[in-house]
């Protein structure tokens, strides 16, 4: 079993935002956030976010399938290598 103490969160990506409800204080982020424990890991996730008194609060998500970085995008780690020169040897 992992804990959080085994985790080391090393990059994130927000692959989309849909801000179709904002006005209702509703929003949707889909983001891939990598880790490491005990290997590599990834968590690829549709949340939904709402807006009360002022500040944004996660509300739950969806879990996805793990999310394909292409080879000619940048890393996720922040490199500014492409993903192919770095993470994806």
């Amino acid at each position: 079993m992992q804990t959080i103490h085994e985790t080391q969160w090393r990059g994130l990506k927000i692959l989309k935002t849909d801000k179709s409800q904002i006005s209702q204080g509703v929003g949707y982020v889909e983001f891939a956030a990598f880790y490491k424990s005990k290997g590599d890991g990834q968590l690829h996730e549709n949340s939904k976010f709402i807006y009360e008194n002022g500040q944004w609060y996660y509300f739950d998500g969806v879990i996805l399938e793990p999310y394909s970085v292409g080879r000619n995008e940048a890393c996720w780690c922040g490199s500014k290598k492409k993903y192919k020169k770095c993470h994806g040897k």
